[in-house]
C-alpha cells in the first residue's frame, strides 16, 4: 500500500485516475574515468601486494595495516592539495582525484582484508593483536 503511494498519480481527462510509473534516466558513463580509475586501481592493487609481502609480526599483518594507513595520508593530502589549487582546472582535478585518489588510493587500501586478518586473530585467540585494527 505504502509503494502505490508513492507513486505519481496522473489525472485523465474523464476524471479517472491511472499510475504512472518514475522514469528512470541511466547515468552517463564516460569511458575516460573508468580508464582512468582503472589504471589507478591496477597500481594501488600492486603496490599493496608489495606491502603484503612484509612479514607480519606475530599475527598482527604489518603489511596491510602500513598500506592502509599510507593510503588515508596520501589521499587526505591530496584532496587538501586539490581543493585549495589553481594550478589545474576542474577536468585535470577531476581525473587526478579519479585517478589517484579513487583510483590508487582504493587500490591501495583494503578494508576487507584488514577486518578479514582481525577477525581470523580473534578467532585465533589473539584479541592482544587484532586491537591495533579496530582502534
Amino acid at each position: 500500500r505504502l509503494l502505490w503511494l508513492a507513486i505519481p498519480i496522473r489525472r485523465c481527462p474523464a476524471g479517472t485516475r491511472t499510475a504512472t510509473p518514475p522514469a528512470r534516466k541511466l547515468p552517463d558513463i564516460h569511458l575516460d574515468i573508468v580508464l582512468v580509475v582503472f589504471c589507478g586501481g591496477a597500481i594501488g592493487t600492486a603496490i599493496r601486494y608489495a606491502f603484503a609481502q612484509i612479514p607480519a609480526a606475530g599475527s598482527f599483518h604489518t603489511g596491510t595495516f602500513v598500506a592502509n594507513m599510507l593510503a588515508c595520508f596520501c589521499y587526505a593530502g591530496l584532496t587538501a592539495y586539490l581543493a585549495g589549487s589553481s594550478r589545474f582546472d576542474t577536468r585535470a582535478k577531476e581525473l587526478t582525484s579519479r585517478g589517484l585518489g579513487m583510483g590508487v588510493c582504493g587500490g591501495l587500501s583494503t578494508m576487507s582484508t584488514l577486518a578479514l586478518e582481525g577477525f581470523t586473530a580473534i578467532r585465533d585467540g589473539q584479541v592482544a593483536a587484532a586491537l591495533p585494527i579496530y582502534w
